[in-house]
């Protein structure tokens, strides 16, 4: 699931479907209600998501290499209608009278449309999305994009569960940015990079916290976690602003 510059882009299962361009629904945080690719029950028809990638689960897989064909299994809509939580996301369409009805039901064929959610708001999923990208925004003083999940139990006494899988800044359109550093500033920097992630002026740094790529061991990240965040809070308790380097999208390569 990823935000993207204020448009939700939201699919059942692994992010797969949505980073891939295949079908999901798309929608404005703000304006949740409104979804012109939807307008018509062909459109809804024809844009609904009609299978999810789910995880394989009680198999033994190969842990080395990872391989997304061997951990993923692709599954039909209509084959998982009845499981939690394609029941609950889905709606049902009558043939007969050609109509969709925002509420499943194993008298007709089911669609997958998230009505309960943005439209009849089972879990505020706009209002939570647009909280975290003012927060984004204020905190990195730009336009921000976000990727997210969310676990919806079996146990209806259960609180679903928001996670912020990934924040960071907009990256769209980057390459159109003219930015000059001159020579000038070349010998005034301590530190140069041609890889950098965001950016500040002005902000009293104090100091390097750094995982060294050729160190670190990716079987042990839980490990280095651990460890940066006793030293995030340490910092923290002082009042001392850091910058942390390390390899990147750790624990996936």
């Amino acid at each position: 699931m990823k935000p993207d510059d204020g448009i939700v882009n939201m699919a059942l299962g692994s992010g797969k479907a949505v980073m891939e361009g295949e079908r999901n629904l798309r929608f404005s945080p703000r304006f949740p209600e409104i979804l012109p690719q939807r307008s018509t029950v062909k459109d809804v028809l024809e844009n609904s998501q009609r299978y999810f990638y789910a995880l394989k689960m009680g198999e033994t897989t190969c842990t080395i290499g990872i391989n997304e064909a061997v951990t993923l299994l692709k599954r039909e809509i209509t084959d998982a209608a009845g499981d939690h939580p394609v029941k609950l996301l889905s709606s049902t369409y009558d043939p007969v009278e050609n109509h969709i009805r925002d509420a499943y039901s194993s008298s007709g064929h089911p669609v997958l449309t998230f009505a309960s959610m943005p439209k009849y708001k089972i879990f505020p999923i706009p209002e939570i999305i647009t909280t975290l990208l003012e927060l984004g925004r204020k905190e990195f003083g730009c336009q921000v994009e976000m990727e997210f999940a969310i676990d919806l139990s079996t146990d209806p006494k259960a609180n679903a569960r928001f996670a912020v899988l990934q924040l960071r800044p907009m990256s769209a359109r980057e390459e159109m940015l003219d930015v000059e550093i001159s020579n000038h500033d070349r010998n005034q920097a301590f530190c140069i990079s041609h890889l950098a992630l965001g950016n500040t002026i002005n902000c009293d740094m104090v100091d390097f916290v750094c995982v060294k790529p050729e160190s670190f061991d990716p079987a042990r990240t839980t490990e280095t976690a651990k460890q940066l965040a006793e030293i995030n809070s340490s910092l923290i308790r002082a009042g001392r602003k850091y910058i942390l380097i390390g390899p990147g999208r750790w624990g996936s390569e």
